[in-house]
């Protein structure tokens, strides 16, 4: 499986009928613990940047590419990055 698919399991995630609460707890705790590892995160404000990033449209996405040439940019940097496009957007 591709580091894309558990992501996207991991975001889907719903109890089954066959399991109970506390198993999907484990399992969703799993998924997560992988995906950490499997993209080598290392801080919360990590996670947070994924998740704005997942949700930008691709025009925001590549804005936000754009200025992370050099490095990634923590989630406030990250939104006044987007706040800026949405300004030139008008």
């Amino acid at each position: 499986m591709v580091l894309r698919e558990y992501l996207d399991r991991f975001a889907k995630a719903s109890k089954r009928n066959d399991e109970t609460w506390s198993q999907f707890a484990v399992r969703v705790g799993t998924q997560f613990d992988y995906n950490i590892k499997l993209r080598k995160v290392e801080t919360k404000e990590e996670v947070v940047a994924d998740r704005i990033k997942n949700s930008l449209s691709a025009e925001g996405l590549e804005y936000l590419h754009l200025r992370e040439a050099e490095t990634w940019l923590k989630p406030p940097e990250i939104a006044n990055v987007l706040q800026t496009f949405e300004q030139a957007k008008g």
